[in-house]
């Protein structure tokens, strides 16, 4: 089974709550038929709901639908929350604008499974001056159970697949928190102010809490989109990364 969350906060704004969970539950609902005829301008909440749409055909899914939180940081607490309380043996985080191909979640489910750690399907980042890959890379390409993926420090959880062990260690490194509920939760996404002065927010956080023997994998196979910009993940071994130099994110952790 996979957990897979997401976040909402623009769709539940324009729409409000209910009609935000309706709207994105009946996209993630819809056919291939459905898909292939739909046209027009993008639609907030499509990339997700197409995601979720492609991983019902993977395995069955537990969802969490988060449209009201405003705080990025506390929505993937709550998240990774859910998981934990899941029967979910990997968690699949996905953000409102990115999608996926399906040979790319497949492969992703594969590999986190595999490795029993993380695996990034890597996004170009909102940088339009340059074309930047949201990983952080430490070495080159290798096949893990034949799927080509490359071995990262961290990156963006635009779209990232966790595996239970690795997900259930984070949280046992992390503080609680008091959420409005009253329930206390891991708080391995709060920001952290590292000794080198750097400014860690929600993902890098997470990836400072998670420990050095978990693997986190990029994948080299699949396509994302990520604001309507199209990446092949395979191309990112010749692309500007965190880890380039003079790179603007480049946070070694």
């Amino acid at each position: 089974m996979i957990y897979t969350s997401t976040i909402l906060y623009a769709l539940g704004k324009m729409r409000g709550h209910v009609d935000a969970v309706a709207d994105f539950k009946h996209w993630a609902n819809q056919t291939d038929a459905d898909w292939s005829a739909a046209d027009g301008p993008p639609v907030i909440g499509h990339a997700a709901a197409r995601v979720f749409h492609r991983l019902r055909h993977l395995d069955d899914l537990d969802t969490r639908i988060d449209v009201g939180g405003t705080c990025l940081s506390k929505a993937r607490c709550r998240a990774l929350h859910g998981a934990l309380y899941s029967k979910a043996d990997v968690w699949v985080s996905v953000d409102d604008d990115v999608e996926a191909d399906t040979e790319c979640l497949e492969s992703m489910l594969t590999v986190a499974r595999a490795t029993r750690g993380v695996c990034i399907a890597p996004c170009l980042t909102r940088r339009f001056d340059r074309d930047m890959v949201n990983v952080f890379s430490l070495g080159p390409g290798e096949a893990l159970h034949d799927v080509p993926s490359l071995r990262v420090l961290w990156g963006g959880f635009g779209l990232v697949a966790i595996h239970r062990e690795a997900f259930e260690l984070v949280a046992r490194n992390s503080d609680r928190w008091q959420d409005d509920d009253r329930e206390w939760k891991p708080a391995a996404f709060l920001d952290i102010l590292s000794q080198h002065g750097a400014w860690l927010d929600d993902d890098k956080a997470f990836f400072f809490r998670l420990p050095r023997s978990v693997r986190v994998s990029a994948l080299l196979v699949g396509r994302t989109t990520h604001a309507g910009r199209e990446l092949n993940c395979g191309d990112i071994m010749t692309m500007d990364r965190f880890d380039t130099p003079g790179a603007r994110s480049t946070v070694p952790l």
